[in-house]
């Protein structure tokens, strides 16, 4: 009997898995060869031309060159990208599963539903598989980082087996992955390595494992650095300018008497800060198309002392000043009642010929269209575009895991194992309260995308114990 039940639920999760399969097909179908923005066109010609700068991550353009140059295509890596989202949120369905502890049945059900759900146009997440973006990728790699940690948590056989080793060494090349793929993950880094020490001291290692597992990420990182500007040649932009240049003169605008004090900001001031200027959202379109500071001269390479030198300044003798107006961005960056860019709705022009395929167009749009009626439905929004209330759950749960694991926890709950999964996405959002450069939702997007993965398994957890609590009376009082 027990073997039948063990048949029965590994062919339960290969249909999921062959579900998997099939609805990345249909999507790759639908949106091939993949949806270029505008900053996916910058990548797309760095991978062509050979020619990278650090403004977006050298290594996502040279993985694509590695494509291109082996017969593959665009359109191959969209496939890839779409395929490992879906497995990705699958796997991580049926891990949390294993650490609730769920039945059989509610865990089949609940990794089903949120297949089914996340399949749905009704948010953003299939139409971001199929875009060709840094945020795409993070989204990818966030999930599976969070997949590996929870297979080695669960990983019960000797140290020294093959399985294990092969896990961890994944996870080393997905943490390292993060690290490249988007300035700020920097911030996840320690968080993510406190993870990893976590679940790893439980394990019978030599003492140099750990310390390996935990710094070899940060050597790749370092290491990648220092190839792609040594040998590749690789462009610096200065990206940090634009943080500079956005904090400083927000700085300005929220306390005019900085006029006098920072001279270098305010010489290139061309517009009046109290008429023209939105410590926020109207902050950013107005810095980057030049209307109220020449950006020209003020983020020119020659200048870049005086710029660092001048930010320094602002932040150590002003840190008040400072610390408010990265809290007004923030906020502004999370506020539900604003409507963002959320998600790219055409292909970008662009010089490679590459355009969407003509057959399935009339599907495109109505994807496209759901995605732009939930995105403007005063509730449905809520769910899908909107990040407040997912922040605001990852820190109650967090704060609920805290408690758990410091009272006596019940038998089997490794509640230190779900408090590291939620503190990853957590970070991620804060890491936006130093530094961003544009108000888009997809920033924050990889944080939320997981916060509702958890969330909406704990919650298929708890409507299966109080279901199976009804049917349990239910049969009581017949028996009676």
């Amino acid at each position: 009997m027990e073997s039948h039940i063990t048949s029965v639920r590994i062919n339960i999760n290969k249909f999921l898995l062959f579900y998997c399969v099939v609805i990345a097909v249909v999507y790759w179908a639908i949106f091939s060869p993949g949806i270029l923005a505008v900053d996916s066109v910058h990548q797309y010609r760095q991978a062509v031309t050979g020619e990278y700068t650090d403004w977006h991550p050298v290594i996502m353009a040279l993985l694509l060159a590695v494509i291109l140059k082996t017969g593959g295509d665009l359109s191959l890596l969209i496939f890839l990208q779409i395929l490992l989202g879906f497995v990705g949120i699958f796997r991580l369905t049926v891990l949390v599963n294993q650490l609730c502890r769920m039945p059989k049945l509610t865990a089949h059900l609940t990794s089903g539903f949120i297949l089914l759900f996340f399949s749905l146009p009704i948010t953003p997440f299939v139409i971001y598989l199929s875009t060709f973006w840094k945020d795409t990728w993070l989204l990818i790699l966030m999930i599976w980082f969070v997949v590996l940690l929870l297979d080695v948590s669960a990983e019960r056989h000797p140290a020294a087996t093959r399985r294990l080793v092969i896990k961890t060494l994944a996870l080393m090349a997905v943490a390292s992955l993060i690290l490249l793929v988007r300035h700020n993950t920097i911030v996840m880094f320690p968080v993510m390595m406190f993870a990893v020490w976590w679940i790893y001291r439980s394990k019978d290692l030599k003492w140099y494992a750990i310390p390996v597992v935990i710094l070899a990420p940060l050597l790749i990182y370092f290491s990648f650095n220092t190839f792609q500007y040594s040998i590749l040649k690789t462009a610096r932009t200065h990206i940090e300018h634009i943080v500079y240049e956005i904090d400083l003169v927000s700085m300005i605008a929220y306390n005019p008497s900085l006029l006098d004090v920072l001279p270098y900001t305010a010489a290139h001031l061309k517009g009046d800060l109290r008429r023209d200027f939105e410590i926020g959202d109207s902050a950013y379109a107005d810095l980057y198309l030049n209307e109220l500071i020449d950006q020209s001269s003020y983020l020119a390479a020659d200048n870049h002392d005086l710029l660092v030198d001048e930010y320094k300044y602002a932040v150590l003798h002003f840190p008040l000043t400072w610390l408010s107006v990265k809290a007004i961005m923030f906020l502004s960056l999370i506020d539900p009642s604003r409507e963002r860019y959320a998600f790219h709705d055409h292909m970008q022009k662009n010089e490679f010929g590459i355009s969407f395929n003509s057959f399935f167009s009339s599907e495109r749009q109505f994807i496209f269209a759901i995605g732009k009626r939930v995105m403007a439905h005063p509730v449905a929004r809520w769910f899908s575009y909107t990040h407040l209330p997912w922040f605001l759950l990852d820190i109650v749960m967090m704060a609920g895991g805290i408690l758990l694991h410091f009272r006596k926890p019940a038998p089997g709950r490794n509640y230190a194992v779900f408090i590291s999964m939620l503190s990853i996405p957590l970070v991620y959002y804060f890491s936006f309260f130093l530094a961003v450069t544009a108000p888009d939702f997809r920033f924050m997007y990889p944080s939320t995308l997981i916060v509702q993965l958890i969330f909406l398994i704990i919650l298929s957890h708890g409507v299966g114990n109080f279901l199976s609590a009804g049917v349990g009376r239910s049969e009581r009082r017949i028996v009676q």
